[in-house]
């Protein structure tokens, strides 16, 4: 996975007013849209801005590489973030130890605005709203947690969305991305470095302290 190599700190509410600013920039060219990510936990000092939007789509379905209909017509906000990029007001993000460029393509940017570190998320099919809004919210080990436990009860995330015996799952609400992987729900702001504390007293809380050490094998979980 692509990441920063350098963050830049800042307190959640000047956070919260970059995320704003940027989202009216892109506002005409997506359906819906959250912040996820440390803001969206609430924490005091948040590294980077995660922004999850569904983008609008032209009406003109476009072909793949093989002249075949994807079902979908032209990202907008591909086209939208490409105009923001040629004319200054965001920049490509920094490239990786390794000289790999940021992501910058129709479901994952990396850039910087107002000198600050964004990462944009794009969420359309195959990807599902709720389960990809869970994961992007973290923190980083609880959805590690959320992804091994839903395993270990047949149901398994993937391309940003959920299945259960081969079957790709409708999922209508955040709660129920948390039933489905066989957790009880909390909430954002309790998704944090201290997130195990919030499932005490359960068994959740005896297979998260578990599952916190990078379980090798879920299925021992399963009873």
């Amino acid at each position: 996975r692509f990441r920063w190599n350098m963050k830049s700190p800042m307190p959640l509410a000047e956070a919260e007013a970059v995320a704003s600013d940027f989202i009216a920039k892109v506002r005409d060219w997506i359906s819906k849209y959250e912040v996820a990510g440390s803001i969206r936990r609430r924490k005091e000092i948040v590294g980077d801005v995660e922004i999850l939007v569904r983008p609008e789509f032209a009406t003109a379905p476009q072909a793949n590489l093989f002249g075949e209909s994807t079902g979908m017509g032209k990202n907008m906000l591909t086209w939208r973030m490409l105009e923001l990029l040629h004319v200054g007001i965001i920049e490509e993000g920094e490239r990786a130890k390794d000289g790999r460029r940021a992501p910058f393509s129709d479901r994952h940017f990396m850039f910087k605005f107002m000198d600050k570190p964004i990462d944009l998320y794009a969420v359309f099919p195959p990807a599902d709203w709720f389960p990809t809004l869970v994961i992007r919210t973290g923190c980083a080990d609880f959805s590690h947690f959320l992804v091994t436990h839903s395993q270990a009860v047949g149901v398994f995330f993937r391309d940003g969305h959920m299945e259960k015996d081969g079957k790709i799952l409708q999922i209508n609400s955040e709660p129920e991305v948390f039933e489905l992987s066989g957790i009880k729900y909390i909430e954002p702001s309790d998704r944090g470095d201290n997130w195990l504390q919030h499932m005490h007293e359960t068994a959740d809380y005896l297979k998260a302290t578990v599952l916190k050490g990078y379980l090798k094998k879920p299925e021992t979980l399963s009873s």
